[in-house]
């Protein structure tokens, strides 16, 4: 498959999944489907709020030595994201 077609395909297949319904333990209305993703994302990430800084460091480091020496740090930078 050409690159262009496996992006297109990439992108419709994202499309897709957002018209998707949620699943849900507990039954809620689907108008409220952004405030529950919401809620979940502030229970699951409150635990690791204190590595925020240190991840934010990491990544502008990691920007900038990918933009310094390219594709010597390019596999580290891969796995990093």
């Amino acid at each position: 498959m050409r690159e262009s077609r496996k992006t297109l395909l990439v992108l419709v297949v994202l499309l897709f999944c957002t018209f998707l319904p949620a699943f849900a333990a507990v039954p809620f209305p689907q108008e409220e489907t952004p405030l529950v993703i919401k809620d979940v994302f502030m229970q699951t990430s409150a635990a690791y709020l204190w590595l925020s800084p240190a991840i934010h460091i990491v990544t502008v480091v990691l920007l900038v030595a990918l933009y310094l020496y390219g594709s010597r740090v390019g596999r580290i930078v891969d796995a990093f994201f």
